[in-house]
């Protein structure tokens, strides 16, 4: 071996010692013979060596990933056609680890007048990165699997949900017609009829006008749900006298009093559906008042600094706290023994109608003591 006397050749060759043993990875140097001339404690421990092992003696072929007769292809094509690197994986049984474990066994060249002068061995244990890309594999095939699910899923319920919109459509015309027809029944052949047999007719109709009702505010609810909204800055004040003109014939039948307080002049919305939300809030308070008590309704009004905040507030019977979070679901009827009218819709049209303008609905009430339903609209 040639003695190296350059000052600065001897620091490079102490620095390059040192980086050689404190390198993170098990790494070696082999001559022209494939044999090993130098190799850090890591590649020793990896493959079973003592430290101090005499490696001179010790060729490549006899390390353990050399039984894999792939990489005896890869090493004989890569000296026979000069190239400069080799990368391989195989499994190895590691006696530093004392289990099977994945190996990266990377092999760069060093050639001279294209002649063969030895070469660099790295070895890379990727057994625990193995593992995370087959994990990975795994979970992306179970995604796949879910998705699959959830795109047949989807199909399915957007079909039930167009066949559901369907036949609401197509049940209104026959429903709307049997009510009409048991209206005239009633008021051509009263008469005629016993008590008993008006009794009947009146159920017929009474029925025919709630599904009528119900069927109503799915389409409402379904349409809410699916259809992009259309926004506009519009007056409120005159949304306010649409809402009172179209509320008249139910709040005088209640001897009702509405009353709206430091309502806003302008606001961003949906001007249909904003007008179908109170209706439905106010329709709510007036359906849930106290016996022998005109329902006293009265709406307010603060801005916030994010948002409109509104609340309808009554002076009806009230509802437990115990059925705050259940209000607004479809088809929830929390005394459903009353013979009080209503779809079970209303309350969840009116969820639905806020979260498109980006805002939220709640309660707040005791039994007995009337309640007050607030909700936010997002402000531009």
């Amino acid at each position: 071996m040639k003695t190296i006397t350059s000052q600065g050749k001897s620091v490079h060759l102490s620095l390059y010692r040192t980086f050689f043993e404190n390198s993170t990875l098990p790494v070696a140097v082999l001559d022209k013979d494939l044999k090993i001339v130098k190799a850090n404690s890591l590649f020793c421990d990896f493959i079973g060596l003592p430290p101090h092992h005499n490696l001179t003696e010790l060729p490549i072929d006899q390390l353990p990933f050399n039984a894999d007769p792939h990489f005896k292809e890869l090493l004989d094509h890569v000296l026979r056609h000069r190239l400069d690197k080799l990368e391989f994986e195989t499994n190895i049984l590691s006696s530093f680890y004392e289990e099977q474990r994945q190996l990266k066994v990377i092999f760069t060249t060093d050639w001279k007048d294209q002649t063969f002068q030895g070469g660099l061995l790295l070895l890379q244990d990727v057994t625990q990165f193995q593992k995370k890309i087959e994990l990975l594999e795994e979970r992306i095939k179970t995604i796949k699997q879910e998705n699959e699910v959830l795109k047949h899923t989807i199909e399915d319920a957007e079909g039930l949900e167009q066949f559901s919109l369907l036949a609401a459509h197509d049940l209104k015309g026959p429903i709307r017609v049997i009510g009409n027809f048991s209206q005239l029944l009633i008021k051509r052949y009263q008469e005629v009829l016993d008590e008993e047999g008006r009794d009947y007719l009146q159920f017929v109709h009474d029925s025919a006008t709630h599904l009528n009702m119900v069927l109503t505010d799915m389409i409402h609810y379904a349409d809410i749900a699916r259809k992009p909204l259309s926004f506009d800055i519009f007056d409120f004040h005159q949304l306010i006298r649409q809402i009172k003109a179209r509320l008249t014939p139910l709040l005088e039948r209640h001897q009702a009093i509405l009353t709206f307080e430091n309502p806003p002049k302008l606001l961003n919305g949906s001007r249909k559906y904003i007008r179908l939300l109170f209706h439905h809030l106010i329709e709510n308070a007036i359906k849930f008042a106290k016996p022998d008590h005109p329902p006293h309704i009265r709406i307010t009004y603060e801005r916030t600094p994010e948002a409109h905040l509104f609340g309808v507030h009554d002076n009806g019977i009230g509802i437990a706290p115990t059925y705050h979070k259940h209000v607004f679901s479809l088809f929830k009827r929390l005394d459903p023994t009353t013979n009080r009218p209503g779809s079970g819709v209303g309350l969840a049209i009116c969820k639905k109608i806020v979260e498109r303008h980006g805002g939220r609905i709640w309660v707040e009430s005791e039994e007995g003591k009337g309640a007050s339903f607030y909700f936010t609209l997002k402000r531009i």
